[in-house]
């Protein structure tokens, strides 16, 4: 959506075609087709809403809304994130090496503003939101450890250290934007969020949610109108029974809305996780009975259980008491009793995967920042001595 609320950009592709940008007035039913836009992958809008720089195929175009022309502005490859402020200034998050560069709308030529920082073991920065003063700005950074990375600051000129503003741990981080009434608006893990900020992008008071579940990306004009996507629901799930030559043998208790499914060793239950009243539980389900228990009750989220061999303890991921959004791994008594243990998984977002068949160790996935590549590794965790995780 444009800056003064009044255009919206979005990207069609045919069944036999290329993916191609559109541009037309909200409230309108017809659209224009941006030219040099096949294989389309961003838009990014000037501050006056009245040009648009477009990337397709690692090519920049600046269009001309008024006229519907456009001109090449240069080649970066792929992007994560940028932002235009009123000097005419292009600030980038270029993919290939992961830093933010600069370029002026006329075309000038592309120079570095950022680089990774090797004592955090920074990985990744991207999606630049330029503050009020157009020289400063904020964008996120991915490091080895959890504390280390997050929103900082830091300035076009260079003047100022990257500094960590916002303490969040970027997991499915898909947007950031910067609204005239103060807030920033973020996408972390499916949950749009608005923090009042200052003039230097520090926070003030408590973030809110503006919206949970949503998927992919959102945009947002200055006259604050938002756009988003809504994940499809996931209520009225049914849990069935199937043989292993793939016949239904029937449904196993209600409808409901369920994530992750673990059956027991004796296969007389099976651990869920179930979303109720936007929060995340684990529940044990009564597999000949079709009765279900809650075994969790934090607000925070709680999913992916596994069982121990004797079927006696679950261990489960959750976001409970993170400020920063890093998932642990608990443990509690399969029947809800007694308290709920964080295990030692170390210092990143860390998944139980299996329990094995001693009770020995714990499998688990480990979130991983290598080189400029982000995903999961394996570990294991012994349940015996000094319980120190190993990569495997």
């Amino acid at each position: 959506v444009s800056p003064d609320g009044k255009w919206i950009t979005y990207a069609t592709q045919p069944a036999n075609g290329k993916r191609v940008a559109w541009i037309r007035t909200i409230g309108s039913d017809s659209a224009q087709q941006i030219p040099g836009t096949e294989n389309i992958n961003g838009t990014l809008w000037s501050p006056d809403s009245r040009r648009l720089v477009t990337l397709a195929d690692g090519t920049l175009r600046i269009f001309d809304v008024a006229s519907g022309s456009s001109r090449p502005l240069g080649s970066l490859g792929a992007l994560r994130g940028g932002s235009w402020n009123r000097d005419g200034v292009l600030l980038l998050a270029r993919a290939s090496d992961n830093i933010l560069v600069r370029l002026s709308e006329s075309g000038s030529e592309v120079t570095p503003v950022t680089k990774l920082d090797a004592g955090r073991k920074e990985t990744i920065q991207g999606l630049p939101v330029f503050l009020p003063d157009d020289k400063r700005f904020l964008y996120v950074s991915v490091a080895a450890k959890a504390e280390d990375s997050g929103i900082f600051r830091a300035s076009l000129d260079g003047t100022e250290s990257p500094t960590r503003v916002i303490a969040i741990q970027p997991n499915g981080f898909n947007g950031m934007a910067y609204a005239p009434s103060g807030h920033l608006l973020y996408l972390n893990e499916g949950r749009l969020s608005a923090q009042r900020v200052d003039a230097m992008g520090q926070p003030q008071g408590n973030a809110i949610v503006v919206a949970d579940n949503v998927d992919g990306s959102f945009t947002a004009s200055n006259t604050g109108l938002l756009f988003y996507h809504k994940a499809a629901p996931r209520a009225g799930r049914q849990l069935i029974w199937f043989s292993r030559d793939g016949k239904s043998l029937g449904p196993v208790g209600v409808e409901a809305n369920y994530g992750n499914v673990d059956i027991s060793p004796k296969g007389d239950r099976a651990a869920v996780d179930i979303v109720t009243n936007n929060n995340q539980d684990i529940w044990v389900v009564d597999l000949e009975r079709s009765v279900a228990q809650p075994i969790t009750f934090d607000p925070g989220r709680d999913w992916t259980a596994s069982w121990s061999p004797d079927g006696s303890r679950l261990a489960f991921a959750s976001t409970r008491a993170s400020n920063d959004g890093t998932t642990k791994i608990y443990e509690k008594s399969s029947t809800g009793t007694g308290t709920e243990t964080v295990l030692p998984s170390g210092d990143a977002s860390s998944i139980p995967v299996n329990w094995s068949a001693d009770g020995k160790y714990i499998v688990f996935s480990r979130l991983r920042q290598f080189g400029n590549t982000s995903g999961y590794d394996t570990w294991v965790l012994p349940t015996f001595g000094d319980r120190k995780p190993a990569p495997l």
